[in-house]
C-alpha cells in the first residue's frame, strides 16, 4: 500500500548539480509540510553498515535481562542513557489535538540509548568491556555516520528554506543527538488493536529533525494531516530512511514546517501474520541543536500577516521537560 508520505531520492542532492540539488531540496520541504516526514531512498549510509546496526541490536536484546540491567537507564527521564526494561517509558503529551485524549499506556518495547561521547553533562551507560565486545564502538561507529548524514539533510532543508546551506551547522554539532536501539516483543495483535497496550503511543518527537531505520514488519503511522485522529501508514521501503520534523524545527520555521503526531501499532498489511504481531527492530537518531541555542521563529516565517507563535525557548530546558514525562 502506498502511503501519504512522499518517498524521495536523496542522491541528486548528495551529488548533482545546482539544479538537481535544489529540486531535490523543495521536493523534500513540499513533503515536509504536507506531512512532517519524508522517506529518503539513496541517503548516503551504506546498506551493509544499517544492516550491520541491526545486527549488533538484535544481539544486544537477545541477552538476558540481568545483562542488559547491568547498563540501567537512570531513574530520571532526563539522563536518557542507557537500557529500558519493557513497559518503562510511557507516552504523556498534551500539546496536540490529536493526543489529548488518549491512554496513557506503557510502551512494550525495550531500547538502549546512547549519544556523544564528548556530552559530559549526559555520560553514556554501556555494558561492562567484556559482556558484548564491540558493541559500544559499533554503536560509537553508527553515530557518526548518522550526524553525516544529518548534515547533508539539514543542508538540503536550509536550501528549501531560502538560506545558505550551512545555516544550521553551527547548530547541530552532534554534541547533543541520541541514538536509540529498540525492540518491540512480539505481543497479541488483539490487545494492540483493543489499546490494552502499545507498542508507541501517538506522539511528536521533541528535537530537530529525526532520521529512523525501521525493519519490514511495519506499524509505523502518522497523522493525516487532513483528519485529526485519523492515521495512515508509513509502509517500510528497502533501504531508506525515514527523516522527520521535530517540536523545535517546527517552531523554529513557525509552523512552516510540521512537527506531525505518530505512532507504532499493529503493522496495517496482516496477510500471513498470526494471532501474535511480530517482533518489530527499529533505530531513531534524534537530532537535536546544541542545549544552549535559543530558538525563536526564523526571518521570512512571520510578518504582520503572521505573527510569531511562539516566544523564545532554549533547547536544553525544552528537551529535559519532554524526556522528564517519559518516565
Amino acid at each position: 500500500m502506498a502511503g501519504i508520505v512522499s518517498t524521495i531520492d536523496f542522491q541528486p542532492f548528495l551529488s548533482g548539480n545546482a539544479t538537481e540539488k535544489q529540486a531535490t531540496a523543495d521536493a523534500i520541504i513540499q513533503s515536509l509540510q504536507n506531512t512532517g516526514f519524508v522517506v529518503l531512498v539513496n541517503h548516503g549510509i551504506a546498506e551493509a553498515k544499517v544492516a550491520g546496526m541491526f545486527d549488533w541490536s538484535k544481539e544486544f536484546f537477545s541477552k538476558p535481562l540481568e545483562i542488559k540491567n547491568l547498563a540501567p537507564h537512570p531513574a530520571s527521564g532526563a539522563h536518557h542513557r542507557g537500557f529500558s526494561t519493557v513497559g518503562k517509558e510511557k507516552i504523556i503529551q498534551n500539546n496536540h489535538p490529536g493526543v489529548r485524549n488518549q491512554k496513557t499506556l506503557p510502551s512494550i518495547k525495550e531500547s538502549f540509548e546512547c549519544g556523544s561521547e564528548a556530552n559530559l553533562a549526559m555520560p553514556n551507560i554501556w555494558l561492562p568491556d567484556l559482556i558484548l565486545p564491540g558493541f559500544k564502538e559499533a554503536c560509537l561507529d553508527f553515530y557518526n555516520e548518522c550526524h553525516t548524514a544529518e548534515l547533508k539533510i539539514l543542508e538540503a532543508i536550509a536550501c528549501g528554506l531560502g538560506l545558505i546551506q550551512t545555516h544550521f551547522a553551527e547548530y547541530f554539532t552532534g554534541a547533543d543527538n541520541q541514538l536509540r536501539i529498540s525492540h518491540y516483543p512480539s505481543v497479541p495483535t488483539r490487545d494492540l488493536d483493543e489499546e490494552k497496550v502499545a507498542r508507541i503511543s501517538a506522539h511528536s518527537d521533541y528535537g530537530g529533525i529525526t532520521l529512523l531505520f525501521q525493519d519490514d514488519i511495519g506499524g509505523l503511522e502518522v497523522e493525516d494531516p487532513a483528519r485529526e485522529g485519523v492515521f495512515r501508514p508509513i509502509p517500510p521501503v528497502r533501504g531508506s530512511m525515514v527523516v522527520n520534523v521535530g517540536d523545535l524545527l517546527m517552531r523554529w520555521t513557525n509552523d512552516f514546517l510540521r512537527s506531525t503526531v505518530h505512532r507504532v501499532v499493529a503493522p496495517f498489511d496482516r496477510e500471513g501474520l498470526s494471532e501474535m504481531t511480530p517482533v518489530r527492530y527499529s533505530i531513531p537518531y534524534f537530532c537535536a541543536p546544541v542545549s544552549d541555542t535559543l530558538i525563536s521563529p526564523l526571518p521570512g516565517t512571520w510578518s504582520d500577516e503572521k505573527p510569531k507563535k511562539y516566544k523564545p525557548v532554549k533547547v536544553g530546558d525544552y528537551v529535559v521537560q519532554r524526556l522528564e514525562e517519559t518516565y
